[in-house]
């Protein structure tokens, strides 16, 4: 005869590990559709963060539907555990429990390497030169999609390929060294001649309006031999674009390195989920920012 489970603890173990609570109440087949799919669903909530328009309740309002849904599944558990002792089959022994607990982590492993890839990922800003859009202990989410649907595996693009566009905040691979992401501004796109002169970005020849660009050394001090205020005129490269970062003195960018190419492009900056400064504390202001 099976001992009896105790309802408290079922409803800790799915709270935890969603799933968990319903197998230790020998529930084997709901326990298996929670570790596969309650994963997917709260990585779905997520998306609501850069997709809903108000600030900090972009934040708070996925996270409160994420704590609403480990509830459903843990009273779900208590429920199980209430009910009359089945048979208590091998999956439901402690040992099981802990095969389980990895299964359903690698599980959730599976979906987060999907989710990162296709749809949004998460970044952590170390360095001042996108202020002051972004500051130094931004974490922001990227839009994956914002410029084509990639494979989870291999991260390449198969549907719905898109260019960039002006003044977008863009993530992408590093050209000196594709394993460190870098976030810049779009500037130059395919085919267009950009050109520095005196610290104003000129596109096709026309002055490009940037209220978001930030200046530390006065506009007297332009040096007209700097790559820093003074650069091209060139033609941006077919599948290559050319980035800057809004703070221009303080920002290594394509006037150094060099365009973009296209297969690096990972994403487009949205929003700031966390910010803190480099004492710690919390800008709560900036939670939630969508970033333009």
């Amino acid at each position: 005869m099976a001992s009896p489970r105790r309802p408290w603890l079922a409803g800790i173990l799915s709270f935890v590990v969603p799933g968990l609570g319903q197998l230790y109440g020998t529930r084997v087949l709901r326990a298996g559709i929670a570790f596969v799919f309650v994963p997917a669903t709260e990585l779905a909530i997520y998306m609501l963060a850069v997709l809903l328009p108000f600030a900090l309740a972009n934040i708070l309002i996925p996270a409160a539907l994420v704590l609403m849904v480990r509830a459903c599944v843990a009273y779900d558990a208590i429920r199980v555990a209430r009910s009359p002792v089945m048979p208590v089959p091998r999956l439901s022994r402690w040992h099981f429990c802990v095969l389980a607990i990895a299964v359903g982590s690698g599980t959730n492993v599976l979906w987060a390497t999907a989710y990162r890839t296709s749809v949004v990922q998460a970044f952590e800003i170390p360095t001042g030169a996108m202020q002051p859009t972004i500051l130094v202990g931004d974490h922001l989410f990227a839009v994956k999609w914002a410029y084509g649907w990639r494979e989870p595996l291999s991260g390449r693009v198969f549907a719905g390929s898109r260019q960039p566009k002006r003044g977008d905040l863009v993530v992408f691979r590093f050209p000196e060294d594709p394993s460190r992401p870098f976030l810049k501004r779009m500037i130059g796109l395919p085919g267009e001649t950009v050109e520095i002169r005196n610290r104003v970005v000129f596109v096709n020849g026309a002055p490009l309006t940037e209220p978001y660009v930030q200046f530390l050394r006065p506009t007297d001090e332009a040096d007209a031999v700097s790559l820093a205020d003074n650069w091209g005129p060139h033609t941006v490269p077919v599948e290559s674009y050319f980035v800057l970062g809004d703070n221009r003195d303080n920002s290594r960018d394509s006037r150094y390195w060099g365009f973009v190419p296209q297969d690096l492009l990972l994403g487009r900056a949205a929003i700031v989920y966390w910010s803190q400064d480099a004492s710690g504390v919390i800008r709560w202001g900036r939670i939630g920012r969508r970033l333009e």
